[in-house]
């Protein structure tokens, strides 16, 4: 039997995984106010966060603060990725949704569907002790070939053969894309998911993105 604090990291990821599923469909549909797309990218957060908390045994307290979370997280070892260091960008949509406050800058919608996707997948690995799955870091040249590589370690998430397989980019579905895991026959490299130019030039140099394994492709946060 699970031990209790791990039924309730469990319950609050699940929780966390259901906000993030609503970031992903509403954030696309501009007829959705910024609030409710914020409220629900702040909640996914602020669940995921509390489910490594409760996981490491920490009795945190009944709070909406991302920072307040965070900090609480490194004080018992955990820090987060330095991707995920923007979460408290979303802090404040808890309070404009909950309490009518008013906040004069736009949702960055694309941010936050990034950032919940990461934060789930982190979290994840957290609770379940997974070893996470991350592409190689985007170089310029893999920006001007339309590439994302992939390396050896993190290739048991795609399929072990060349395919064409659909591929949600941070909440948004590109279709199908080629994907060569490239095995040899002399010496295995780094597999390629063909994502285009113009997909490519929007990621940012120097970044690694999530991988996760969806029905009939894989998801990149």
């Amino acid at each position: 039997m699970p031990r209790p604090e791990l039924v309730e990291a469990r319950l609050l990821f699940g929780k966390a995984v259901e906000d993030a599923e609503a970031v992903d469909k509403l954030a696309a549909d501009d007829d959705i106010a910024d609030a409710i797309v914020g409220f629900h990218a702040q909640q996914a957060a602020e669940k995921a966060l509390k489910a490594v908390l409760a996981a490491a045994g920490d009795d945190f307290p009944w709070t909406h603060d991302l920072r307040h979370l965070i900090d609480r997280l490194g004080a018992l070892g955990t820090q987060l990725p330095d991707r995920l260091a923007e979460l408290r960008v979303l802090g404040p949509w808890a309070v404009e949704f909950r309490y009518g406050e008013t906040i004069d800058d736009p949702l960055d919608r694309k941010q936050a569907v990034g950032l919940v996707g990461a934060a789930i997948v982190w979290a994840r690995a957290q609770i379940e002790d997974e070893v996470v799955a991350q592409t190689q870091p985007v170089t310029a040249g893999d920006q001007e070939s339309g590439i994302v590589r992939v390396p050896r370690e993190s290739k048991g998430v795609l399929p072990a053969e060349a395919c064409r397989l659909n591929l949600l980019l941070r909440g948004h579905d590109l279709g199908e894309v080629r994907w060569d895991p490239r095995l040899g026959p002399d010496r295995e490299r780094s597999g390629v998911l063909g994502v285009g130019r113009e997909i490519a030039t929007t990621l940012t140099a120097g970044e690694a993105l999530y991988i996760t394994a969806i029905d009939a492709g894989v998801r990149l946060d």
